[in-house]
């Protein structure tokens, strides 16, 4: 569910820096140099490429200034992010940042540095590696420090709500879905699929928080978000973010429910064409309802690696009271719980929904499993 863009749209980032230093460049490092600007004002990214590469290797050999090996390693590293030549852009980012730690460099830098290292991995599938970059990215802001540059925070954010939920860390999810909204807004980033599944990620923690209002307004805003954009990936999270917020809004009684279609109504989507009713019940007419809800088993697999998840389901009652149709409409991380959570549903019992006095069959009905470890597991 997730997107992330790198575009060949950078300035050279050692045009002065090399030559600043008291002893000169090595020759090796400075030919090497010389061709990677030569090929980039002519445009050449694939010798420039090829160039910075050899450039920060020869830097290496040479072991010259650190902060200068810092330097050739992120030209090189840039040029082959945005190549897509993502395994060797993953090892110059890391060695850059490395380099950036070690010489105490300002946190933008070092938070930079770690978060493109985080993107090269991710994009080469390394989601676990990606989570401990973007983690290192973050943690080289500081408790309380705030970048000046709000994208790279919300970038930086997201990238740890999005990883932590690929890997099972669903605690973490919320938070850092929130912080990478709140950075995003702060910013005006537009309405593209990483705004919508930042929003859709903060209401799925708000949800599990059991901030039910909350989690409504971010899940309206991902629907709407993302039901605008033509990908059928964003179509599937908009119709997966209306069903938690109809699910989140049977939670509500009735003045929480007016204070948050008031919330909606001043809202940047202040329509509420989707309002969230109390079931009506009255003799001849009543919803279907729960007789017997066996709770899913937590699986062993996922219970020993620590994973935890969460998992929604939708399914419909038949005319005599059975599950029928059930399917996962959406899951943190993916596929891990599915199959114990439909478990679970397929033995489940319910009195049929009935409308005046006649049973019958009641669709769609959503309900969602969390999997939580103690935290003492």
């Amino acid at each position: 569910m997730t997107h992330f863009g790198v575009a060949l749209g950078f300035l050279l980032a050692l045009s002065t820096a090399a030559m600043a230093q008291d002893e000169p460049l090595p020759d090796s490092v400075a030919r090497a140099y010389l061709a990677y600007e030569t090929a980039m004002v002519a445009q050449d990214y694939a010798a420039a490429s090829e160039a910075a590469a050899t450039a920060w290797r020869a830097a290496r050999d040479e072991r010259i200034d650190a902060e200068l090996i810092g330097i050739l390693a992120e030209n090189y590293g840039q040029l082959a992010l945005a190549r897509g030549q993502y395994e060797p852009a993953y090892d110059a980012w890391r060695s850059a940042a490395e380099i950036s730690d070690r010489l105490r460099a300002p946190a933008a830098e070092r938070a930079q540095r770690w978060y493109q290292a985080s993107l090269a991995a991710f994009a080469q599938g390394d989601t676990s590696d990606a989570f401990r970059c973007s983690t290192r990215s973050n943690d080289a802001v500081g408790t309380g420090e705030v970048l000046a540059d709000q994208g790279l925070s919300g970038d930086i954010h997201y990238m740890i709500a999005t990883t932590a939920a690929q890997l099972g860390r669903i605690r973490l999810v919320g938070p850092h879905a929130g912080q990478a909204v709140a950075a995003y807004e702060a910013v005006e980033h537009p309405h593209d699929y990483v705004l919508g599944n930042a929003y859709y990620l903060s209401g799925v923690g708000r949800y599990i928080d059991e901030d039910r209002a909350a989690s409504i307004l971010d899940f309206r805003m991902a629907a709407n978000i993302l039901g605008a954009l033509e990908a059928p990936e964003s179509a599937a999270v908009a119709r997966t973010a209306w069903a938690w917020a109809m699910l989140a809004g049977y939670d509500l009684d009735e003045s929480e429910r007016e204070a948050l279609n008031l919330r909606i109504a001043a809202s940047e989507f202040p329509d509420i064409e989707r309002d969230y009713p109390p079931v009506r019940i009255d003799d001849e007419n009543f919803d279907a309802a729960p007789l017997r809800r066996a709770q899913p088993l937590y699986p062993v697999d996922a219970a020993e690696q620590g994973l935890e998840g969460v998992v929604l389901v939708q399914f419909s009652v038949n005319e005599d009271g059975g599950i029928e149709d059930a399917e996962v409409l959406a899951s943190l991380p993916r596929g891990v719980f599915d199959r114990a959570a439909m478990r679970a549903v397929e033995r489940w019992r319910y009195s049929p929904a009935v409308r005046d006095g006649v049973p019958v069959r009641r669709e769609a009905i959503q309900t969602q499993f969390q999997f939580m470890l103690r935290d003492d597991y």
